[in-house]
């Protein structure tokens, strides 16, 4: 026979629904230490019969503890608290915190929604109007429509200056032209070479084509040149992937001195270097792409998706001089060509001026989200900081720690792990501030921030 439940039965105080009080209740008995990590949680039927409520009631309340990272189901045996009890200042605001789905979500690092989903069908209706839509029964190239690749090349270098306007190749995000890149810029077997702690997807699509990756040690300005000749003469005929501006995760922008130091290896090493570029139309004090440096060395990679939102899955590869066809026969390898109706509408919002429109507002709407982090976690959030995540750096335990801490206060942040490539040399915990409306925002960082307080990493972040 089980243990019976330690726990007395019991809603919280409405608002809420019944399984939403329920889910209140049994937080509230772990924050303040009545229910203990290990403690038992009564039997699914047993609380619906103690509580004259449904069986669905009390599996959606554990549901949305287990999502919260305060219990945990286990098969046979029943439901057991494994959260830890949150700070004060968590206690108060969480139930403000809260959104109806359970959690306040900074793990994804999407930008603010700037443009509401209509606006794709009322794209498609004015094609529609203007006999533009793609034909069905007909591919565009593989590389995207030309007149399309100018505009978008056009467009890019005129918010990035120093980007390519030629050469441009259109994919399915700047994933796909990740993707693209690094299976052709090296030999096939050859490792990524790139920061101890970088962009998941990327790690994904090494992953993908059988690459093993390298971390190499980092800066406040991204990787350190020395650290790259080490790795380079331990692996040579890699290839280097960077994400120059607003590094994902740590938020590092390299200067042009670092920019060239680190040309300078790959130069003297034969290998080629990835540029992905997708964060860079947030910061126009950006320095020079390192293309622009190097063209005949450096893989280039932009998005749309960054600013104009995840519903436009578009975005741009330009290869090295003289790797236009080998580029074009992995786009048609892997999609054929970018999506048809997605690069309509990329057009015509191109030429309409949505997407000049929807980036200026994304640079003020970026603007007013790290006035509101500056002043919760100032040292994170340096002046001129353009980003749109935060790092903050910890050992693994810690991280770990704060990670699930952050869950029992119904906080999700990118879990540590994930954009690690060597956690010897950098560990940590992403903040992402894009996703959550702005009003509360403020209040879901103060909750982290009290967590952070607690684990007594004041001093890196005030």
């Amino acid at each position: 026979m089980r243990d019976p439940s330690p726990w007395t039965p019991r809603f919280a105080a409405p608002p809420g629904t019944l399984c939403e009080r329920l889910a209140r209740a049994i937080a509230e008995d772990i924050d303040s230490g009545r229910l203990r990590r290990g403690a038992r949680l009564p039997a699914h039927r047993r609380l619906a019969i103690a509580l004259a409520t449904s069986v669905v009631t009390v599996g959606r309340a554990y549901d949305l503890l287990e999502r919260r990272g305060l219990v945990r189901g286990e098969h046979g045996r029943g439901t057991f608290v494994i959260g830890v009890a949150t700070t004060p200042l968590a206690s108060r605001l969480m139930d403000k915190v809260i959104r109806p789905e359970g959690v306040a979500d900074l793990s994804l690092n999407l930008p603010p929604t700037m443009i509401p989903p209509e606006a794709f069908a009322e794209a498609v209706a004015a094609l529609a109007r203007d006999g533009r839509l793609p034909d069905p029964s007909r591919y565009p190239p593989c590389a995207g429509w030309p007149d399309l690749r100018a505009a978008a090349g056009a467009w890019i270098a005129a918010h990035r200056p120093s980007a390519p306007a030629e050469g441009v190749l259109l994919v399915n995000g700047a994933q796909q032209g990740i993707v693209v890149s690094l299976a052709l810029a090296a030999e096939p077997g050859r490792p990524v070479i790139t920061e101890a702690v970088t962009y998941p997807g990327a790690l994904a699509a090494a992953a993908l084509l059988g690459r093993p990756v390298v971390g190499v040690a980092l800066d406040g300005e991204g990787m350190l040149p020395e650290a790259l000749e080490g790795a380079l003469t331990r692996h040579p005929g890699a290839l280097i992937y960077l994400v120059p501006v607003l590094q994902n995760p740590t938020g590092a922008t390299m200067g042009l001195g670092r920019r060239l130091a680190l040309l300078d290896v790959a130069r003297r090493h034969g290998v080629e270097v990835v540029e992905d570029d997708a964060y860079a139309l947030l910061d126009e004090a950006a320095p020079e792409t390192l293309y622009s440096l190097d063209p005949e060395r450096v893989w280039y990679v932009n998005s749309f998706t960054k600013p104009l939102g995840s519903m436009l899955r578009m975005g741009v590869v330009v290869p090295p001089s003289g790797r236009e066809a080998a580029a074009i026969r992995a786009i048609q390898g892997t999609t054929w060509t970018a999506a048809p109706l997605a690069a309509a509408v990329l057009g015509q919002w191109l030429g309409d001026g949505t997407a000049e429109r929807v980036v200026r507002g994304l640079r003020a709407e970026a603007a007013s989200r790290i006035a509101i982090a500056r002043a919760i976690f100032p040292g994170l959030c340096p002046q001129g900081y353009r980003g749109l995540h935060l790092w903050l750096p910890l050992d693994e335990p810690r991280a770990e720690r704060l990670a699930r801490r952050a869950a029992a206060a119904g906080i999700i942040v990118t879990p540590p792990l994930a954009p690690v490539v060597d956690s010897d040399l950098a560990m940590g915990v992403r903040i992402c501030l894009g996703s959550l409306p702005r009003e509360s925002l403020a209040r879901t960082l103060l909750v982290l921030r009290g967590l952070v307080e607690d684990e007594g990493e004041c001093a890196a972040v005030v």
